[in-house]
């Protein structure tokens, strides 16, 4: 998933609120977003879901910028538990980012998870937890999370539903 976006002022501080039904790793301009492992953790997904914040201005720049994500089925919906069963919780792995800008002249920006998105499948075609992971390298992307990527065969993320983080 990514989406590119470009900021016009002097950023005096971003921060990225992230979650997700599933696993993800988050990437702003190409660098990854803090070094935790398998978040957001695993959850009672029928009564709560949790998320991470990060402190990320330095990873933002003036100009053209983008945000990206793998996703993967996790808990939510992948292999857990006995009996070789899968969509636990659910079979539609999902992403909530909510990014906060404050600028240097105290005016804000919020760039969230909608429709102006895209996705398309990667290398990753197969990560989970009891399976393990199946990379292809044939289908690698380089620079498919910074600034400036052509993304013009990625298809728009259909959103159902309103999601909001705060």
């Amino acid at each position: 998933l990514r989406k590119g976006f470009r900021l016009t002022k002097p950023v005096k501080r971003a921060i990225v609120y992230a979650s997700a039904l599933g696993i993800y790793d988050l990437y702003i301009n190409g660098k990854q977003v803090g070094n935790d492992y398998f978040t957001p953790g695993w959850t009672e997904y029928k009564k709560r879901v949790y998320y991470q914040a990060y402190d990320v201005t330095k990873l933002v720049q003036n100009g053209n910028n983008a945000m990206g994500a793998v996703l993967a089925d996790g808990w939510y919906s992948g292999y857990i538990g006995w009996g070789r069963k899968r969509d636990h919780y659910g079979d539609k792995p999902r992403l909530m980012v909510q990014l906060e800008l404050e600028y240097s002249d105290g005016s804000k920006q919020t760039v969230v998870t909608d429709g102006t998105w895209k996705a398309k499948y990667g290398p990753h075609l197969e990560a989970d937890f009891l399976m393990g992971e199946s990379y292809d390298a044939r289908m690698e992307m380089p620079g498919w999370s910074k600034a400036g990527f052509q993304d013009g065969d990625w298809q728009p993320v259909a959103v159902t539903e309103k999601m909001s983080i705060l």
